[in-house]
């Protein structure tokens, strides 16, 4: 009984108290009250197509909800483009007034770079193109357009991995954009069978600081004029001889916005198995799977050793449910 009325004060004086501790974010939020809409918002509506909203708006609390609940994601105005053009005009008004700028597709951030405090926030769940087309450049002939603000849900509904395959994130509810600008790395899906996400980019079209729309493969960059005039950029070019592509290929997020990629598609099922475990009693076994792997046939695979060993006290199922696999396994031989 004594114990029991000791946690129960402690309880009480919990609650007692739980009001008046206040969060990280409950302090950021109350010491930044909402202000009226800056000057240049006008000027921005007026520019833009797409929606614009600042904290008194409709919509503009869930608009800018992210997934990582740390962040603090309260900017002074919202966009959310409806065409690459609006892209271009927020750039030029970013830079023309010394704005703070922060982007997002899928708003899945762990180190809430999709976020900020004040300024202008790039919301581009309103570019989410998702078209599968023949490819003249992408190695497998086929490749898709796609959006930055798309999830990875939406393009895996249209791109049916019974049929075909896309490195794509492990969450389905991450953002396309966010996923290849940081690398797009799934370790238990189909990076296993052709690599990072950043790999099977063929090319970026991007919004730069400057408002110029580039196009950028892998062994040119090419400027698209307001007219629609392409022009290729001289190796002297300092836009070009920096290497944006290799920029774009895990730091994407720090050269620009990109408005579209076009990407690897691979026509074969991501459904088929991609791990196949096989039991290797001796040297011959290591052999027949080196042929194997070197076939025709099994060049899609990848080869990788797994040294599985439990001693026979720890081969339980009943007792070590978690090892049965490796129990069958081992029995094998």
């Amino acid at each position: 009984k004594t114990v029991c009325s000791v946690v129960i004060t402690i309880l009480a004086i919990f609650w007692a108290f739980r009001s008046d501790i206040k969060t990280e974010r409950e302090k950021r939020e109350q010491d930044e009250p909402l202000q009226s809409p800056p000057a240049w918002v006008a000027d921005l509506i007026a520019r833009v197509e797409g929606e614009v909203l600042i904290p008194s708006s409709p919509g503009y609390e869930d608009v800018t909800k992210v997934h990582n609940g740390v962040c603090i994601n309260k900017p002074s105005v919202v966009v959310v483009p409806d065409n690459e053009n609006d892209v271009v005009e927020v750039m030029k008004l970013v830079v023309s007034h010394g704005l703070q700028l922060s982007v997002r597709s899928g708003g899945h951030s762990y180190a809430c770079t999709s976020s900020r405090v004040g300024g202008l926030h790039l919301d581009m769940r309103g570019l989410a193109r998702v078209d599968l087309h023949s490819s003249d450049i992408s190695p497998t002939g086929w490749a898709a357009t796609l959006g930055p603000g798309a999830t990875w849900n939406t393009v895996l509904d249209l791109i049916q991995p019974d049929t075909w395959t896309v490195v794509h994130g492990q969450c389905l509810g991450v953002g396309v954009g966010g996923f290849l600008l940081g690398g797009g790395v799934n370790m238990v899906g189909s990076t296993t069978r052709y690599g990072a996400g950043m790999e099977q980019v063929l090319s970026y079209r991007m919004v730069t600081a400057a408002g110029e729309v580039a196009i950028v493969e892998k062994d040119k960059v090419q400027i698209i004029s307001p007219s629609g005039k392409v022009s290729n950029l001289t190796a002297t070019d300092p836009r070009a001889a920096h290497d944006l592509w290799f920029g774009l290929h895990g730091a994407g997020a720090s050269f620009g916005i990109v408005t579209e990629f076009l990407y690897t598609v691979h026509p074969s099922p991501e459904t088929l198995a991609s791990v196949l475990p096989v039991w290797v009693s001796d040297y011959k076994d290591l052999k027949a799977i080196e042929r194997a792997a070197w076939s025709f046939k099994g060049r899609g695979f990848q080869i990788g050793l797994y040294s599985l060993y439990y001693l026979k006290a720890a081969r339980q199922p009943w007792a070590y449910p978690a090892l049965t696999i490796g129990k069958m396994m081992l029995d094998l031989k």
